[in-house]
């Protein structure tokens, strides 16, 4: 239904409204919804899945209308949007081809002096960084360790404000310190991204080591930096990253399920790999039922707590929803001990069921938060398509991990994706008054020759 409603609405600009947030987190809810449906008629999925919770789904009407509540939401964020033409057919998929081609292949790092000061610059900075934050660290818990997930968790490493942070950033430098290597290479300066390298080997491996799932992501993102037209070494180049991706990806989830040993640290990463390509025809099926988890999340928490007096501090609904980092804002595990909902000792309550019990306001502060979020985002795509697409991406991570996530665990990842759309629109806007300037200029100094 939304989609009919959306493509009678966005008419001629329907291939817009397909990059639209909303009707991506629509899509989202919608399948988790479906899966939820199947396992409740068909039990006997969910337990061949294994799924690590109760397996005795009961269909539940409040998961429906909850759910149906949240794509209301997401369709009422792009009415009366004011989306910007955009080309169709073959002229348009020319344009927009040749144009990122341009922009992968440009040389962003000439020979000259500039170059060289950014680079001293940068390298310095990540020496500094990189040296402080490997001395803060525990060297035998980074090679192996068999607390679960512990090297994405700062305060359990104990690190101070400063190392938590770039702790905690350390996908997100790797995915930056990657593309700054692959464009030097491209502008030919060679010795400065081979020097760039170990940072980036560095902070891959914590990601690795702690079986986070940014590791594949970090891969992947040089994706767009090797392609190359009609090129043998591009097509050999993408194939290897492709293939390492996947290669992460099977070893990460390897080392994230509770019931494996001795699968954390860089001590355990060969054999996570090795030992989830083995497992693989059994943890594909997984992957996919836990991608969609918000409708059966949602009813086995609605189960288990509706008969319980659950309550919460005040400290901790506040802070669910602090993008902060624990050291900055008080978060920290004993508050968190005291007040999270658990479906099993790995299982935690997803976003939609905790905001519904941490209470109505908490619930509804949530939906009208998420309807102005999203219609915001859904403004930027309006605005810049692709492009504001892509520094969304946060955004889109976050409609996933909300599924099967708590507040805190994934909030942070939507306001991100807002600052991030913010500075582009705050971006283009001072480059658009800045042209207007110069050009109001120019003809102002041209009017002013001609009357002389």
């Amino acid at each position: 239904m939304i989609y009919v409603f959306t493509f009678r609405y966005a008419k001629k600009n329907f291939d817009a409204y397909l990059l639209m947030p909303g009707l991506f987190f629509s899509s989202v809810l919608m399948v988790g919804q479906t899966v939820y449906y199947y396992f409740s008629i068909y039990p006997e999925l969910a337990n061949g899945f294994k799924i690590g919770v109760y397996t005795k789904f009961e269909y539940d009407y409040r998961v429906y209308l909850i759910h149906q509540l949240y794509m209301v939401m997401c369709f009422l964020s792009m009415y009366k949007l004011k989306v910007n033409q955009v080309e169709t057919g073959n002229e348009k998929a020319n344009k927009v081809s040749g144009k990122i081609t341009e922009i992968l292949n440009k040389q962003y790092f000439p020979a000259n002096e500039k170059t060289l000061r950014f680079f001293y610059i940068l390298f310095v900075g990540l020496l500094a960084m990189t040296l402080y934050h490997f001395s803060n660290l525990d060297t035998k818990i980074l090679w192996q360790n068999n607390q679960y997930l512990l090297l994405g968790n700062p305060d359990e490493l104990n690190l101070p404000p400063i190392a938590s942070i770039i702790h905690f950033a350390a996908g997100i430098i790797a995915i930056l310190v990657l593309i700054l290597s692959l464009l030097m290479y491209k502008s030919g300066r060679y010795i400065m991204g081979t020097l760039l390298i170990p940072f980036f080997l560095y902070y891959l491996l914590l990601k690795v080591a702690g079986n986070s799932r940014w590791a594949p992501l970090i891969v992947v993102s040089a994706l767009p930096f090797l392609y190359k037209p009609k090129s043998i070494r591009s097509v050999i180049s993408i194939s290897a990253c492709l293939l390492l991706t996947l290669l992460l990806y099977i070893g990460v989830l390897y080392g994230r399920n509770a019931a494996n040993r001795n699968t954390q640290g860089i001590a355990a990463i060969s054999g996570n790999i090795r030992n989830g390509i083995e497992g693989a025809a059994l943890l594909f099926p997984k992957i996919a039922t836990t991608a969609f988890s918000s409708g059966w999340n949602l009813s086995l928490s609605l189960k288990k707590f509706e008969t319980k007096d659950v309550s919460f501090d005040l400290k901790y609904k506040m802070l669910v929803f602090s993008p902060l980092i624990s050291s900055i804002d008080g978060y920290n595990d004993k508050l968190e001990d005291k007040n999270r909902l658990l479906l099993s000792p790995y299982a935690p309550v997803g976003f939609i069921g905790e905001t519904y019990f941490l209470g109505a306001g908490f619930f509804l502060f949530a939906i009208f938060f998420l309807y102005f979020a999203v219609r915001y985002c859904n403004k930027i795509v309006a605005r810049y398509n692709l492009l504001g697409m892509l520094l969304l991406s946060p955004a889109f991570l976050f409609f996933f991990k909300m599924q099967g996530y708590p507040v805190r665990n994934c909030f942070r990842y939507l306001i991100i994706g807002i600052i991030l759309g913010y500075m582009l629109n705050w971006f283009q806007k001072r480059k658009a008054k800045r042209n207007l300037y110069i050009e109001t200029s120019y003809h102002s100094v041209k009017n002013y020759s001609l009357r002389q």
